[in-house]
């Protein structure tokens, strides 16, 4: 079909990847496409703890991944790892929300507003 698993706008469900070829393709483009300098095992770490293998998931972190490595001109540091999980959740979640119609917004909105932040949903 010529779609790539990793295309932001597919829709095509084709289920989690397995750990091992998860970290082939981030090793492959924190390497190749990063540029990152040393053994990027704590960054591909961090991505998979959080990806689980869901392809769009995976794609959510690489792109803050490839551009902080690029700021820093491929080190990997403690503290760059941490600005591309939030970058990368921030950026997964809001593509999600981005989906949702104003009507479907309203209603999340309302079903949530007396929650408090750390809060349970009943």
């Amino acid at each position: 079909m010529d779609i790539s698993r990793f295309d932001t706008g597919c829709r095509i469900d084709l289920g989690r990847l397995k750990e091992e070829p998860t970290r082939a393709i981030l090793q492959d483009w924190l390497l190749e496409y990063g540029r990152a300098k040393g053994d990027p095992v704590r960054w591909i770490d961090g991505i998979v703890k959080e990806a689980h293998g869901w392809p769009q998931h995976i794609m959510a972190y690489v792109l803050p991944a490839l551009r902080q490595l690029k700021l820093t001109g491929g080190d990997m540091t403690d503290t760059g790892l941490q600005t591309v999980l939030k970058e990368g959740r921030d950026q997964f979640y809001q593509t999600r929300v981005d989906e949702f119609e104003s009507m479907e917004l309203r209603c999340i909105a309302r079903s949530v507003a007396d929650v408090q932040p750390g809060g349970a949903y009943q």
